[in-house]
């Protein structure tokens, strides 16, 4: 059946989410003419609720939550190197996240490309920094496609089939159509749908796990004896230390580098609303090993 209620609950929860976020986003918009800061930072007004939510939402994507729990499956303790960079990730963000977001409020700045030429004074610099913003987002954004075609499979929807393909284009037609005149503000209240949907989705999923498991010490010692049979263990072994740490630092410093995340910061009310709010990251981290350890509840079941 080609609408079949799969696909009519998604759709009503993306045109739903997304027609939410446009009527709380506009009521919360200013009246006066509109200025590049206030579309893309909101007006430089968001609190520290919000920008923490943002900020995690930003850092926890939905592929990530896909991403942890099939690595923590296929590698064993190897996948748990998400969780090692996301720590790390909260000291390296104190130290520049703050600093970023008052030279740019204070020259009234809008982009990382701004930054980089009030700073430096190059024009060639800036653009070097621009384009690696862009190109930087191009594999994020086709790793969200992978997440969401992993959402669509396992709601029983073919993503190369008619509704897979207009299950996708009601996703960024119901975004774009709020999030383009609506710039930033739209965006955290889709963070917050976001963040309640996975909070959700994550105390289900482990409901559910607990009713067909003994408990984590079952779970660690059937997954640990299935990883054996291919060589793998619950602990990264010696010969990957040194890609465990690359891959966890490397993943720290590129994580300052995506524009997106730059874009919370200059969008916070004061540097210390950057600070509160970037403590609240490993919040996060904690349901991201929550989620880590749902792979290793499906490697326990087989």
């Amino acid at each position: 059946m080609f609408l079949n209620s799969a696909f009519v609950a998604f759709t009503l929860l993306v045109a739903g989410v997304a027609g939410a976020a446009g009527l709380l986003a506009h009521r919360s918009a200013p009246t006066e003419l509109p200025h590049p800061a206030g579309w893309a930072l909101a007006g430089r007004e968001l609190g520290t609720g919000r920008v923490a939510v943002l900020l995690g939402g930003t850092v926890y994507t939905a592929y990530t939550v896909v991403a942890v729990p099939g690595l923590t499956y296929t590698t064993g303790g190897f996948g748990l190197y998400a969780l090692t960079y996301t720590l790390l990730l909260t000291p390296a963000a104190l130290v520049v996240l703050p600093r970023f977001r008052d030279l740019a409020s204070r020259h009234g700045l809008v982009t990382t490309a701004d930054l980089a030429l009030a700073r430096h004074g190059s024009h060639a610099l800036a653009l070097a920094v621009a384009v690696t913003g862009v190109v930087a987002a191009m594999p994020y954004l086709a790793l969200q496609a992978v997440g969401l075609e992993a959402a669509l499979r396992a709601m029983g929807i073919s993503p190369t089939g008619a509704t897979g393909v207009l299950s996708i284009v009601v996703v960024f037609a119901a975004f774009s159509a709020v999030l383009l005149p609506g710039g930033l503000r739209p965006g955290v209240v889709f963070a917050c749908f976001k963040a309640a949907l996975l909070l959700g989705t994550l105390a289900a999923a482990l409901f559910l796990a607990g009713g067909h498991t003994a408990g984590p010490r079952q779970v660690f010692a059937e997954s640990a004896r299935r990883l054996a049979a291919d060589h793998l263990s619950l602990v990264t072994p010696p010969s990957s230390y040194s890609a465990y740490v690359t891959l966890a630092l490397g993943s720290v410093l590129a994580q300052l580098m995506y524009p997106h995340l730059l874009t919370v910061a200059l969008a916070a009310r004061s540097a210390d609303t950057v600070r509160r709010a970037t403590l609240a990251l490993p919040l996060w981290t904690g349901s991201l090993g929550l989620f880590a350890y749902l792979g290793f509840v499906a490697l326990a079941l087989g």
